[in-house]
C-alpha cells in the first residue's frame, strides 16, 4: 500500500482456503450443514420422478430393467439426508410394486419388503405415507398371488404402529391398508408374530420422535386389549418396563398414553403385573398432580383399574393417598392460576 493510504485488503479464494485436505473436508462439512433438508437436492429429486414416470408408463415391459443395480439405487436413496429424495425413492418403489410382472415381484420380494419397512419408520410423516402407498401396492399384489405370508414378519410391526401415527393422512391410509391386507384376522397375525412385533414396539418407544413414541403406547395398549392372551403374557414384564421408561416423557401426551395403557395392563394382566404396581403407584400418584388435566384424569381411571384388578389392597393403597390429598384442597388460594408457577415474571 502507498504512504498515507488505506492498507489494501486481500480476500483470499475459495481454493486458497480449502487447499488443505483437512480445510477441504471442514468446508464440505460445512456446505452440507448450510443445505437444509428441506430443500431440493439439486436433479436428484426430479429424476427420480422421471424414472417413476418411465415405469409407470411401460408397465410390466419394464420388469426387465429391475436389477441388483436399480435396487441397490433405491436403498441408497432411502437413506439420504434429504426428505424430499427419500419420499420420491418410495414413490418410485410404488411404481415397481404396481407394473412389473409377477414373477419378478417374487424375486424382489424381500429387498423390497425390508426397504418398505424402513420407510414406514421413518421421522417424516410424507416419507412414512410414501411408504404407505408402496407397501399397499406390493402387500395387495403378494396376498392375491399367495406369496405374502413369508414377508409379513417384516411389514407387519410397522403397519400396525402407523395405524395410529399422529398424522391424520399416514393413519388412516395405514387403516384402510390393514383392512384391505389383514381382513379380519389382524389380531391373529399379530399373535403369530408377537416376538418381532413387540421387538419392533419397544424400538420405536424409544424413538427421537415424540409422535413415533405416542403411537407406540397405543399399540402396546392394543396387546393388551385385542391379542391372544397366551400369546402376549410372556411379554408383559418387557412391555410394563417400556410403559413405565415413557410415564416419565418431557412430552405430555407420552405420558398421557403410557399412563392410560398401564392401566388396560394390570387389568388384563394382574399377576404378570403385580411386581410393577410399586412404581405404577408412585407414577400414577404423582401424574394426580400434573399440569395437564387430560393426564390427571387418566391417572386417576387408570388408579380405578388397579383397584378393580387387586381388589382390597389396591383399595387401601389409593384410599390412604386420597385421605392426605382431599384436604389440601382447603389450603389452595382463591386467586390461584393454572400453571401460575411457570409464569415469566420480571422483578
Amino acid at each position: 500500500a502507498k504512504s498515507g493510504s488505506a492498507p489494501e485488503i486481500v480476500r483470499p479464494s475459495v481454493k486458497t482456503r480449502v487447499s488443505k485436505p483437512a480445510e477441504l473436508t471442514r468446508w464440505k462439512a460445512e456446505l452440507r450443514e448450510q443445505m437444509h433438508d428441506t430443500e431440493g437436492w439439486k436433479s436428484l429429486e426430479t429424476s427420480f420422478g422421471a424414472l417413476r414416470a418411465i415405469i409407470t408408463g411401460a408397465k410390466e415391459q419394464f420388469s426387465k430393467y429391475v436389477d441388483d443395480e436399480l435396487l441397490k439405487l433405491l436403498e441408497h436413496a432411502s437413506m439420504h439426508t434429504n426428505r424430499f429424495v427419500r419420499e420420491i425413492s418410495f414413490h418410485t418403489a410404488a411404481a415397481i410394486a404396481t407394473s412389473c410382472d409377477i414373477e419378478t415381484l417374487k424375486t424382489l420380494a424381500e429387498r423390497t419388503c425390508t426397504l418398505l419397512a424402513k420407510g414406514l419408520s421413518d421421522n417424516w410423516s410424507q416419507v412414512r405415507y410414501a411408504s404407505s402407498i408402496a407397501t399397499r401396492h406390493m402387500l395387495t399384489r403378494a396376498i392375491k398371488n399367495g406369496f405374502a405370508e413369508k414377508y409379513l414378519p417384516i411389514l407387519l410391526p410397522p403397519m400396525c404402529i402407523n395405524r395410529y401415527y399422529v398424522a391424520q393422512g399416514v393413519r388412516i391410509y395405514s387403516q384402510e391398508s390393514w383392512r384391505l391386507a389383514m381382513g379380519t384376522n389382524g389380531a391373529k397375525l399379530v399373535a403369530e408374530h408377537i416376538d418381532k412385533v413387540v421387538a419392533f414396539y419397544v424400538a420405536q418407544a424409544g424413538a427421537d420422535n415424540h409422535a413415533v413414541r405416542e403411537a407406540a403406547c397405543a399399540c402396546i395398549t392394543e396387546l393388551a386389549k385385542k391379542v391372544e392372551r397366551k400369546a402376549v403374557s410372556p411379554h408383559v414384564d418387557k412391555l410394563l418396563d417400556t410403559l413405565i421408561d415413557c410415564f416419565k416423557d418431557d412430552s405430555w401426551p407420552v405420558r398421557d398414553a403410557a399412563c392410560s395403557a398401564c392401566g388396560d395392563f394390570i387389568l388384563a394382566y394382574p399377576e404378570e403385573s403385580e411386581p410393577k404396581m410399586k412404581k405404577l403407584y408412585k407414577l400414577w400418584f404423582e401424574h394426580l398432580q400434573d399440569s395437564i388435566p387430560t393426564v390427571r384424569e387418566d391417572a386417576a381411571v387408570a388408579l380405578a383399574k388397579a383397584v378393580k384388578a387387586y381388589g382390597k389392597s389396591a383399595e387401601s393403597e389409593v384410599c390412604s393417598k386420597l385421605v392426605a390429598a382431599l384436604p389440601a384442597v382447603k389450603e389452595q388460594p382463591n386467586d390461584s392460576k393454572r400453571l401460575g408457577g411457570m409464569e415469566n415474571v420480571t422483578q
